[in-house]
Parts: structure tokens; sequence; C-alpha cells
């Protein structure tokens, strides 16, 4: 992978810890429809998060080696943002508590328009109750995501049930629909030392 495309996905959220993932062999295929986006469902440390992440470095690495100056290559517009969403979901409890409402506008905006919204550990979230002001974000997101056609590939640990259970038959159903998950079946490979 091009050292340009691991600069250009630390700009959309990938951490150093994530770009590890593109050194890896894919752990499993990739099923459905890629381009409208995907869900991948299973126990913690199945590797979902990675194979997302290697999915998004060799689709903007076709990007970036066919640019006339590879090293110099620009983020295509509005291309993608990785959003780990119970940080996230801290992060933006933390900026309305302090009033700094124009830039969640912003950021929410951003998340909405951009072409492939990537949101990592759905269902982690600390959630305080009905109302609770990230979860009404990500309700709206994933709505707004799903009446505009945008794409959008995620991960959660829950079952579908689950998946009902906290954040509501309506946002999953749409979910299901939009964006359906594939079952990751496997045991945590973090503990038997064969993923970091």
């Amino acid at each position: 992978m091009h050292t340009r495309t691991l600069q250009l996905l630390s700009t959309i959220g990938l951490g150093k810890h994530e770009l590890q993932a593109l050194s890896a062999p894919p752990l499993f295929p990739l099923s459905g429809p890629l381009e409208t986006g995907l869900g991948l469902i299973g126990p913690t440390g199945t590797g979902k998060t990675w194979r997302l992440i290697q999915a998004l470095g060799a689709d903007l690495d076709v990007h970036v080696l066919t640019q006339p100056v590879p090293a110099e290559a620009k983020m295509p517009f509005r291309y993608a943002r990785w959003i780990n969403w119970p940080d996230a979901s801290e992060k933006l409890k933390g900026m309305v508590a302090k009033g700094f409402h124009a830039d969640i506008v912003d950021l929410v905006d951003a998340w909405e328009s951009c072409c492939m919204l990537f949101l990592d550990d759905l269902g982690q979230e600390r959630i305080t109750g009905e109302n609770d002001y990230s979860l009404g974000i990500l309700r709206s997101l994933l709505d707004q995501r799903y009446r505009t056609g945008r794409a959008v590939y995620w991960t959660s640990n829950l079952p579908p049930k689950d998946l009902v259970r906290v954040y509501g038959s309506r946002i999953v159903s749409r979910m299901r629909e939009a964006w359906p998950w594939t079952a990751v079946k496997g045991h945590d490979m973090r503990v038997s030392g064969v993923v970091a």
C-alpha cells in the first residue's frame, strides 16, 4: 500500500493501531454490494473492523496509484469518514455541554454528506436514556443517509435483537434494507494473539 494512502486514511479518522490492519491478510471475504454499504456483526475480536479498514484502504489505494504523482495525491471530494462510534458519542456529548453547537453542525454535515461513512462498534456507546444526545444524532444521521441513498459500512458486536433494543426497530429495519449485515463467526483473535 502506498505511503500516501496511509497518510490520507489518517486524515479521515483512522488511528495508528487501526492502520495496522492494512498489513494483514484479509481474514474473510466481504459479500454484498460494497458500493452501497454493508454491516458486519459478530463477537468481539473476529476481525470485523480490520476487514472494513482493508476494504477502505484498497479502494483509496487504487485512487492514489492512478494519480499522475501518487505521493501528492489528494483525497477525493467528500470521499469517506471513519468513526469509532463509542468515542464519537462521548465527544458529541462533551461538545454540546461546552456549547460547541456550530462545530457539531459542521461535523454532522461532513458525516451526512461524505460518499462512504464507516461506523465502527455500534451499540457499545454509553446511552443515558431514550433522549440521549448522541443516540438522537446517530438516528438522524442514519435516517438521512438512508433517505439520500448514501453508503454506510458498520460493525457491531450486538446480535440483531439487541440492535433493535438499542436503536429501535425503525432504524434497524432501514439498516437491514440499505446496508445489510453479514454475521461473522469465530473466536477472539486478540486473545489468541492472531491480531493486536
